[in-house]
C-alpha cells in the first residue's frame, strides 16, 4: 500500500514539474516574442523614416540618358514659352529679351531651374525624364529635398560645365554614384522601384531566419 502511494506521489511530483516546466517555455517564449515585437516597433518608429538599408544607386548611364532627353523637353518648353509671348502680342518684349544678351540668359536660367529644382523637390522628387527612367532625388538620409537643397544642386552642376564635365563623369566612379553637385548638396540619385525602408528590410530577414 506504501509503494502504491509512493509511486502516485511520485508521478504527481514529476507532472507538476512537467507543468512548471511548460509554463515556463510558454512565459519565456512570450517574453522574447514580445521583446522583438518591441525591437521591431522601435524600428519602425524610429528608423523606417529616416534611412535606407538597401537601395540602388542610379549609375552614370542612366542618369546620362535622362539628362539628355530632360535636355530636349527644356528645349522644347523653352520654345513653347516663345510661342506664347508671340500669341500674346509681346512682340516688342520678346524682340527687346533677344537683342540685350543678359535678359535672355536670365530667363534661360530661370526657365531651367523652374524645371529641375522645383520638380525635384516637388512629391516627384523627379524631372519628367527621371520618373519615366524610374529614379528620384533625395537627401543622403533618403528623404525628399527641399526647394533649396535642390536649387544647389541645380546651380552646383555650373562648375561641371565649366571644367567640361569632369565632375559629372565622376558618378561613373564614386561608391554612391554622386556627382560633385550631389556631393556639394549632401544628395543621391537612387532607382525608386528598389527603395526598402528599414522595416521592410528587418521584416523580410525575420522571414529568411524563419526558413532557414
Amino acid at each position: 500500500m506504501t509503494s502504491v502511494l509512493d509511486l502516485w506521489g511520485e508521478d504527481s511530483q514529476k507532472t507538476t514539474k512537467s507543468q512548471k516546466q511548460r509554463t515556463q517555455q510558454q512565459m519565456d517564449q512570450s517574453n522574447s516574442q514580445e521583446h522583438l515585437g518591441q525591437e521591431v516597433s522601435n524600428v519602425n518608429s524610429s528608423q523606417s523614416l529616416q534611412g535606407i538599408k538597401q537601395y540602388e544607386y542610379a549609375g552614370f548611364w542612366l542618369r546620362f540618358i535622362a539628362f539628355i532627353i530632360d535636355w530636349f523637353v527644356l528645349l522644347w518648353f523653352y520654345m513653347a514659352l516663345w510661342f506664347v509671348f508671340g500669341l500674346l502680342w509681346l512682340g516688342e518684349i520678346l524682340e527687346t529679351i533677344v537683342k540685350n544678351e543678359r535678359l535672355d540668359n536670365l530667363l534661360t536660367i530661370i526657365v531651367g531651374w523652374s524645371y529641375y529644382s522645383i520638380m525635384e523637390s516637388s512629391s516627384k522628387q523627379a524631372t519628367l525624364w527621371k520618373q519615366a527612367m524610374g529614379i528620384e532625388v533625395t537627401d543622403e538620409n533618403g528623404q525628399r529635398v527641399t526647394l533649396s537643397k535642390a536649387s544647389i544642386r541645380h546651380f552646383s552642376k555650373i562648375l561641371s560645365f565649366l571644367t567640361f564635365l569632369i565632375w559629372y563623369i565622376m558618378i561613373a566612379f564614386t561608391e554612391k554614384k554622386q556627382g560633385l553637385h550631389d556631393l556639394i548638396a549632401q544628395c543621391l540619385v537612387v532607382r525608386k522601384w528598389t527603395w526598402k525602408t528599414v522595416a521592410e528590410v528587418v521584416k523580410a530577414e525575420q522571414v529568411e531566419e524563419k526558413l532557414y
